[in-house]
């Protein structure tokens, strides 16, 4: 008797901007210094007012996510639905390598990324990483 192996092109793929994880598929990335390929989930919370970077880190953290990188804002950015994000600017979770007082930010209204000193307030975005099986 032969049995049936699932591959990984017979699990369906969540399509963009569909439910999954407890938020919304916002994208796939692939992995990187050896970690998996995963789907990008934005859990859909922002803090009631503008943070500073660590208050940001902490509350995404409180409310079981992370802060996206550069890389993931990007892409959040580049999937984005109208409204979806305020016209701001938003923490990433990269510190600036050249300076250790700034941290990294997105602009969701142009695109642009920039570093901020991690005590200006800027808005916040919870991100999940659901790595592929």
């Amino acid at each position: 008797m032969k049995t049936k192996t699932r591959t990984a092109a017979a699990i369906p793929m969540p399509r963009i901007h569909s439910t999954y994880a407890g938020g919304e598929v916002m994208g796939v990335l692939a992995g990187q210094d050896g970690k998996p390929d995963y789907l990008l989930i934005d859990l859909g919370l922002e803090p009631e007012q503008d943070v500073t970077w660590s208050q940001a880190l902490a509350w995404a953290a409180s409310v079981g996510g992370d802060l996206p990188s550069r890389r993931e804002q990007s892409v959040l950015f580049g999937n984005r639905r109208d409204g979806q994000y305020k016209k701001r600017w938003y923490w990433s979770c990269e510190p600036d390598a050249g300076d250790e007082r700034c941290a990294w930010s997105q602009d969701f209204d142009y695109g642009y990324q920039s570093c901020n000193h991690k005590g200006h307030t800027d808005r916040a975005r919870a991100v999940r990483r659901v790595p592929f099986q």
